[in-house]
């Protein structure tokens, strides 16, 4: 069985419509839903916003399904240059970014780091190349913050300057699905580019928005990235749970 983890309720919604869903099930207050998706047995459930709910989550999966892989979906900010909205990140490791015990251990006090599984990786990557996707492999950073400020990318770009994008829940997912050894692997759709001038803002131009996304200050960018990322959330999250579907149906079995 495969487990799928989203954060929010429009990306569980976009995975389950490509589904065959046969069970439903609620253990704590936590829905999950069972069917086929490409003949392959799933359990899709939903973790919220933030590294405890996924942590929960996670757990809950581990301890309640015989997992053979995990996989994270959902949106994610970009952090280099050469990435667009819509690019799908692949996970060659995670990074809890916000752990930081230095003032204690020194530098090795700083980030948690997990390494996704091989095997998992290399059925992203050719998921990707075999649908002519446009997809980066590296660190992915999480964090519970949403990252709208310029200090906060300067902060975790010379702390980790490998990070490839920055989200909030899976370095907690991948924590607990390494202390089960479940092999895991993130797959996320870039909603946003930091280095595309999202930093550049006036925090008194929250008006500075057409309701078609037309932005009419250039400085506006704080509540462009809240605004325009959530007009655009549900089709980025159908993005990713193709792509999904792709890993799924791609030659090689996960074993």
């Amino acid at each position: 069985m495969i487990g799928i983890v989203a954060a929010m309720d429009v990306e569980v919604q976009a995975i389950m419509e490509l589904c065959e869903i046969t069970q439903e099930k609620t253990i704590g207050n936590v829905a999950f839903h069972y069917g086929k998706l490409a003949s392959k047995d799933v359990v899709i459930c939903k973790s919220g916003v933030g590294k405890v709910g996924a942590a929960m989550v996670t757990t809950i999966l581990c301890l309640h399904h015989s997992l053979d892989a995990l996989i994270n979906i959902g949106t994610a900010g970009g952090l280099k240059e050469q990435q667009k909205v819509l690019d799908i990140v692949i996970s060659k490791d995670v990074l809890q970014a916000d752990f930081d015990t230095s003032a204690l251990d020194g530098p090795e006090g700083l980030g948690l780091r997990f390494h996704a599984d091989d095997h998992l990786l290399v059925k992203a990557q050719e998921a990707a190349q075999e649908n002519n996707i446009c997809y980066h492999i590296g660190t992915i950073a999480s964090q519970d913050l949403f990252m709208s400020r310029k200090e906060d990318f300067d902060k975790l770009m010379s702390n980790f300057p490998d990070s490839i994008c920055s989200e909030m829940e899976a370095g907690a997912l991948a924590q607990v699905a390494t202390s089960f050894q479940v092999p895991f692997v993130i797959v996320r759709s870039l909603s946003d580019v930091a280095l595309h001038g999202i930093f550049n803002v006036c925090k008194t131009c929250q008006q500075a928005i057409e309701p078609d996304g037309t932005i009419l200050c250039g400085k506006a960018l704080i509540f462009f990235n809240y605004s325009y990322t959530r007009k655009r959330r549900q089709f980025i999250g159908l993005n990713c749970a193709s792509f999904t579907l792709d890993i799924i149906c791609v030659k090689h079995e996960i074993r």
